[in-house]
């Protein structure tokens, strides 16, 4: 699911869940656990963005 994740990173969250909880419903997973497991995921991965450009951001800064 991450790396589907990683080729949803232009969409709105709204839609990459929409879109990951249907690719998960149609493997089998409960909708409960999908939820769950999507709402991690998206939560690291705005981290992540915010961290990296934080980072970004402090070398620009530097030059």
């Amino acid at each position: 699911m991450r790396k589907r994740l990683r080729s949803m990173r232009a969409l709105a969250p709204e839609v990459a869940a929409r879109r990951l909880l249907g690719m998960l419903a149609r493997k089998g997973y409960p909708a409960g656990l999908a939820s769950a497991v999507i709402r991690d995921e998206l939560a690291a991965v705005r981290t992540a963005d915010l961290d990296l450009t934080d980072v970004t951001f402090g070398a620009m800064e530097e030059t």
